[in-house]
């Protein structure tokens, strides 16, 4: 049976959270009339998921908690950005999450200027805590774009030879970051991951590269979307198309008409 294909939306967590924005974020609620009726508006295109873009281990678990029943009022799950970082503990990761009853799956970038090993370590304890304690949580490592820095992550390469060294992970595939690596190290913008990658794949992060930046909606160009769905779906990808903005990083676009038009195109391309 064909996965039933799900389309999702990062949104900043303080956004859910009351906890403030920059404008260029808060307009795109304001557009909308606040918070409550953006996320409506969201589910209203077809829509069914909403990213928590990023849940750091300074966030409660009461607040966690309310920005997901917010998402849930309007017939919304979600998905979490996760944040690990160095010396964290796994109890420490963990304390924002600990209200989940239903499954979710929770991205992480890899721990920079470490071995991967570091990461792996960490995963692989967290991973223990939530069969320990019945947190039904799925982790995905993200592929990061290169960035002159010391990342284990930031080719798909590296994303899954971590997720394979973890019980239950897989990997999350950030398309535009992909594709960032693609057109300025592999000289290759029509490369697509090994079928490794992509049967590993639980989660997806796209979004369009314009003039060397990423998170920028994903069409006139900048992001060959079609192709890179047509792969996941070949190798049989159950997870959510998930489009990850940075929207005060767009010029020149409403917010409003970034997050519908691009919408609109993974309803076209997912079918």
């Amino acid at each position: 049976m064909k996965p039933v294909a799900r389309i999702g939306i990062s949104l900043p967590f303080a956004l859910l959270a009351d906890q403030g924005c920059p404008p260029a974020v808060t307009a795109l609620s304001d557009a909308y009339g606040g918070v409550d009726r953006l996320l409506d508006a969201i589910a209203g295109m077809g829509t069914s998921s909403v990213e928590l873009r990023a849940v750091t281990a300074a966030a409660s678990a009461e607040t966690v908690d309310r920005a997901v029943r917010r998402c849930a009022g309007a017939g919304l799950t979600v998905t979490v950005h996760g944040t690990l970082r160095g010396g964290i503990t796994e109890e420490d990761f963990l304390a924002p999450y600990r209200g989940f009853r239903e499954p979710v799956t929770v991205t992480v970038h890899a721990l920079t200027g470490c071995p991967a090993s570091d990461t792996v370590h960490i995963l692989q304890k967290i991973a223990a805590v939530c069969v320990r304690d019945g947190l039904p949580l799925c982790f995905a490592v993200e592929n990061n774009r290169r960035k002159g820095t010391d990342d284990p992550g930031d080719s798909c390469e590296g994303a899954l030879g971590i997720a394979s060294q973890v019980p239950g992970a897989g990997v999350c595939w950030d398309m535009g970051h992909f594709y960032y690596n693609a057109l300025n190290f592999c000289q290759n913008g029509n490369a697509i991951p090994e079928p490794a990658f992509l049967c590993a794949a639980v989660h997806t992060h796209i979004h369009g590269v314009d003039h060397g930046r990423t998170h920028f909606p994903p069409g006139n160009g900048r992001l060959p979307l079609a192709g890179y769905i047509e792969a996941l779906q070949r190798a049989g990808y159950g997870g959510v198309y998930n489009f990850e903005p940075s929207i005060d990083r767009w010029e020149g676009v409403h917010p409003r008409d970034g997050v519908e038009e691009t919408l609109a195109l993974l309803r076209e391309i997912v079918g």
